[in-house]
């Protein structure tokens, strides 16, 4: 069962980390020439904030952080 939550809780980062960055870092968002230059840059800064979002509960559920 606890390998079971592991599964769960990494599925569930990977997707917070993943699919806004998909979303955002496309022809109709950060790279689209319509938008204010302020609003791009917003969205291109949404990775830097995303990615340490992604990576450190990632790394609290691997092996090398939880106690066995």
């Amino acid at each position: 069962m606890h390998l079971l939550g592991l599964v769960i809780m990494s599925l569930s980062i990977f997707m917070y980390g993943a699919i806004p960055l998909l979303a955002d870092l496309n022809q109709t968002h950060a790279m689209n020439s319509s938008w204010s230059a302020h609003a791009r840059f917003h969205v291109a800064n949404r990775p830097g904030l995303v990615l340490p979002g992604t990576f450190l509960p990632a790394w609290a559920l691997s092996p090398f952080c939880v106690a066995r």
